[in-house]
């Protein structure tokens, strides 16, 4: 399996924002290259920026991990004031709705989380996802491969989806901020600050 089909198959836990619908019923719909991003607004600017600065920091990673590591506290403190100065633009989504902040499993092939409603297999759900700390907004459409009921009063079922027709500028970024945030993750884990 080649490095990056393997990368795809790392998943995390991990808070995000997320919103869901049921999908036109069109598993197979075109992704768009921008996923709904059409206004190039400063949160979408500074979107790119961090997807630029964080393939550099991955680079530098390997070569200078302290100065990679400063870096991306820089870039962690960056986002945490701009989401706080945004606050509004980066939690509602055009048609107004305000995304929830959940815990997930999340792959860059899949996504697994609790809910209130029971889906059957195969449908398709248009999911409105908030990466965390980035604030990095993606829209995709998932293919529900299983819904387990489980006991809990307010989110009774436990989804999980398949992404579909993902674009490689999406996929590329979920890959990134799963990779990140298992670094954090590992770094909390065993003491070190990254």
């Amino acid at each position: 399996m080649v490095n990056s089909e393997r990368r795809r198959y790392f998943r995390i836990n991990d808070t995000i924002g997320l919103r869901y619908r049921v999908s036109d019923g069109n598993v197979n719909r075109v992704p768009t290259d921008c996923d709904g991003q059409v206004q190039m607004t400063a949160p979408h600017i500074l979107q790119g920026i961090d997807r630029e600065l964080n393939t550099v920091i991955n680079t530098l990673w390997r070569e200078q991990p302290t100065a990679a590591a400063a870096i991306a506290l820089l870039n962690r403190k960056l986002a945490v004031l701009a989401a706080e100065i945004d606050m509004d633009d980066c939690q509602y989504d055009v048609d107004g709705l305000v995304h929830e902040e959940m815990e997930v499993g999340l792959s860059g092939c899949g996504i697994a989380f609790a809910c209130s409603d029971a889906f059957q297999r195969g449908q398709a759900l248009d999911l409105f996802i908030t990466l965390k700390p980035s604030n990095v907004n993606l829209t995709l459409t998932g293919a529900v491969i299983d819904c387990e009921h489980r006991r809990d009063e307010i989110r009774p079922y436990w989804l999980r989806l398949d992404f579909v027709d993902l674009n490689k500028n999406t996929e590329e970024q979920l890959i990134q901020h799963i990779v990140q945030r298992q670094g954090v993750q590992l770094g909390k884990r065993y003491g070190h600050v990254v």
